[in-house]
């Protein structure tokens, strides 16, 4: 093959894995190179989808945590891991959680609290136990479960009463 048909298969690999869902440009740089293809065409490649917007590791990002807040429950730590494992920058990651409310993370946290809670009804010191690993697991931060679990065992020990 010729330098050109090269190159113009690494675009085409390119388009090819992100018809099934978004990457990021350091995901899409590992599997081009798992693909035996040269650093040359794949740095060709990756600027060239970013010239035409297919790779956009910001908008990534932005969707990402869209994503964790209305549907899979996650807090800023399990966001930040999420982006930093498909190799977003620092400063992108960033900028990006610049906009996640800490109301709206404590919310999160008690309502994940509050199913952890009521799917295991036991002894008070194993619900805490459980409720931590259960917030802590799904990447929220320590200030966050410590006033989440607060809010929610006072509002289960009002209830019983």
């Amino acid at each position: 093959m010729d330098k050109k048909s090269i190159r113009h298969s690494a675009i085409d690999e390119i388009a090819f894995l992100l018809q099934y869902r978004a990457r990021t440009i350091s995901e899409i740089e590992k599997k081009l190179a798992e693909k035996g293809y040269s650093e040359e065409d794949i740095e060709l490649g990756i600027s060239k989808a970013v010239e035409h917007g297919w790779l956009n590791d910001a908008k990534y990002a932005e969707r990402l945590i869209e994503s964790a807040q209305s549907g899979t429950v996650k807090g800023k730590k399990g966001i930040v891991y999420k982006l930093k494992q498909k190799g977003v920058a620092d400063e992108i990651i960033q900028e990006a959680m610049e906009g996640v409310d800490d109301r709206d993370e404590l919310k999160k946290a008690e309502g994940v609290a509050l199913n952890i809670y009521r799917n295991r009804i036991m002894e008070r010191r194993k619900l805490n136990d459980r409720l931590w690993r259960g917030l802590a697991a799904r990447g929220f931060e320590y200030d966050i479960i410590s006033r989440a679990i607060d809010r929610v065992l006072t509002d289960w020990t009002d209830e019983d009463d």
